[in-house]
């Protein structure tokens, strides 16, 4: 785990393993395509594969859905991910109440999965 210091926020490279759950869990992709019609935001689907995924998130000090930070080059999600993305979901299941370090956990624990779904928010014409 690799924790840096935001004013107020929290990040984390996301390589630790957790037991969460969530409070939403539904197989409705319409739920996150809904649910971002009226903040100008389009819903993208990334397909991770199994490892760490080389990114950073922040928890927001506004209580928002965590935030892509960073994304490294090396990453096996760069290009598809970017730095200002809101993470919402895992694998179909609300992330987006959770802090930075407990979605951290959640993907470590995932990492051997053949696959993982991330749902983020991205602003409506960020290239």
């Amino acid at each position: 785990l690799t924790l840096g210091n935001q004013s107020l926020a929290t990040s984390a490279f996301l390589s630790i393993a957790d037991g969460g759950r969530s409070r939403c869990d539904t197989d409705d992709a319409s739920f996150f395509d809904q649910s971002s019609a009226n903040l100008n935001m389009e819903v993208m689907h990334v397909f991770a594969p199994p490892g760490k995924l080389g990114i950073a998130l922040d928890t927001p000090d506004n209580s928002g859905a965590p935030i892509v930070h960073y994304v490294k080059e090396i990453s096996p999600i760069h290009g598809r991910v970017r730095a200002g993305d809101r993470l919402i979901a895992i694998d179909d299941e609300d992330v987006s109440y959770l802090t930075a370090v407990k979605i951290s956990k959640i993907l470590n624990r995932k990492s051997n999965q053949v696959t993982r779904k991330l749902t983020v928010l991205r602003a409506m014409g960020v290239a």
